[in-house]
């Protein structure tokens, strides 16, 4: 596969990671995921660090590009929505319990709602990543 492509769907699973992350828990789940997690002075930035954010959508968007292009032959939008959702859903619930069960900032609840994000979110990067890798060579 061209390297071109690779990078292009990288880019457009981090642009479709952003903007979906903004709508999901950054609008509709945000007062809910607020109102379940215990607040701490300094636990959350006033306004995030835009370069973090922005790298991990790449480097999430670029795992689903790897498993793929080399191991999961993901090549249309209706597989890649689904191994997307599987494995940010995976990687979400991940980090969820670890985080319950190492910390007192948030619990199950959140948890939950992540799964919910993930499946949605997960969906749309990696039917975009899927169909982007499937397109033929022009």
């Amino acid at each position: 596969m061209k390297i071109g492509k690779i990078i292009l769907a990288c880019l457009a699973g981090l642009v479709v990671m952003f903007f979906s992350g903004w709508l999901i828990w950054g609008l509709l789940l945000d007062s809910y995921q607020l109102s379940h997690t215990t607040q701490y002075a300094g636990l959350t930035k006033e306004h995030p660090d835009m370069l973090a954010l922005v790298l991990s959508c790449f480097f999430s968007s670029l795992l689903l590009v790897i498993i793929y292009n080399s191991w999961a032959e993901t090549k249309t939008f209706k597989k890649g929505a689904l191994v997307g959702a599987l494995i940010l859903t995976i990687v979400g619930l991940t980090n969820s319990t670890y985080s319950i069960s190492m910390l007192n900032h948030i619990g199950w609840e959140v948890a939950i709602s992540d799964v919910l994000g993930n499946i949605i979110s997960g969906s749309l990067v990696g039917g975009v990543i899927g169909w982007i890798l499937g397109r033929r060579e022009e």
